[in-house]
């Protein structure tokens, strides 16, 4: 696996050609439809998002959702879980882990390259910014509709990184 980084095709091997005719296509693989796949997914690389977090606004540390905390292509067990923090009012970071360990057991380094949307979740209007802080963190800045700073307390937070 190469994510959380980006990949090109030739970090895949690049194209492959058949040695023969595929025999028998059950078991055999075909060198163009796997060029195909291959390309796909590296590109997919370059856009797609790495990892999300969710959590509830509190006036002074955040805290977990009831479920569906955090998810990331490098997995999502507790070890993972990004910190959230509360910097100052309406304002709050995400960190992920600086490494992360894949699963053929490679260290791979976490770089965000980008951020997604933020949201709120609920009835209540608030607005929302992020940016890319570190290599590993962002930081969200929440509104109310006044365009104060607010800390959205009980409202469910998300943020993708890609």
């Amino acid at each position: 696996m190469i994510l959380p980084n980006v990949a090109t095709f030739s970090n895949y091997g690049g194209p492959k050609i058949n040695d023969s005719p595929i025999a028998d296509p059950q078991t055999d693989e075909d060198a163009d439809e796997r060029n195909d796949y291959v390309e796909d997914i590296s590109g997919m690389t370059q856009t797609a998002v790495r990892a999300w977090r969710r959590f509830v606004g509190h006036g002074t540390t955040p805290t977990e959702p009831a479920s569906n905390g955090h998810g990331a292509v490098w997995g999502n067990t507790a070890a993972l879980l990004p910190a959230c923090t509360r910097s100052s009012t309406g304002i709050y970071v995400v960190t992920w882990p600086t490494t992360v360990t894949d699963a053929t057991g490679t260290v791979r380094t976490v770089s965000i390259r980008g951020v997604g949307l933020p949201n709120v979740e609920g009835s209540t209007l608030f607005h929302t910014s992020a940016t890319v802080t570190s290599a590993n963190s962002i930081t969200v800045r929440i509104y109310n509709t006044s365009n104060s700073l607010n800390d959205a307390v009980g409202a469910t937070i998300n943020v993708f990184a890609w």
